[in-house]
């Protein structure tokens, strides 16, 4: 049967309170020190990991920051050069255009002096013709059919000679 034993029951309790005791002081305490490190350990890793994306976020917003301000640079230098060429373009064509003019103002002159030159040219054959019939009329002394076959054959060496020139 059971009995119950009351020095049994008391040494079981002290055998319990020592042996809490001691796990208190060499189990427990030592596991909770080495749970509250970990702990801590964990939360700074968590403020570390959160400090660095906190980082990373900053330099992607400043890489975000300096694509677009190299964007709008590449941007400006591509208008700044197109204005640039369309204006180097516009002073070409200005520029061929004016010698264009000249060229074609030196010309009309230069046409204008050579069909000067031809009349001029042209007037002192045709007075030579004139004398030189004159004289063959004067020093001859014929009919005045024969004078206007004379004059008519003046005429025609003329006419020959003045499309002699033209073309």
């Amino acid at each position: 049967m059971l009995r119950i034993d009351f020095w049994n029951i008391l040494w079981t309790v002290v055998n319990l309170l020592v042996l809490y005791l001691l796990m208190k002081k060499f189990l427990f305490g030592p596991v909770i020190r080495v749970m509250e490190e970990r702990k801590a350990l964990i939360d700074s890793q968590f403020a570390s990991a959160s400090e660095a994306e906190k980082k990373a976020l900053d330099m992607k917003a400043e890489y975000e920051k300096s694509l677009n301000q190299a964007k709008e640079e590449s941007a400006r230098l591509l208008d700044e050069a197109k204005s640039r060429g369309q204006a180097e373009y516009q002073r070409l064509v200005d520029e061929a255009g004016t010698q264009a003019d000249q060229m074609m103002e030196k010309a009309r002159t230069a046409i204008a002096e050579e069909k000067q030159k031809a009349l001029r040219d042209m007037e002192s054959e045709i007075a030579s013709l004139a004398a030189d019939a004159a004289e063959k009329i004067l020093k001859e002394n014929k009919s005045p059919a024969e004078d206007q076959m004379i004059y008519n054959a003046f005429l025609a060496k003329a006419g020959d000679s003045n499309e002699a020139r033209g073309n």
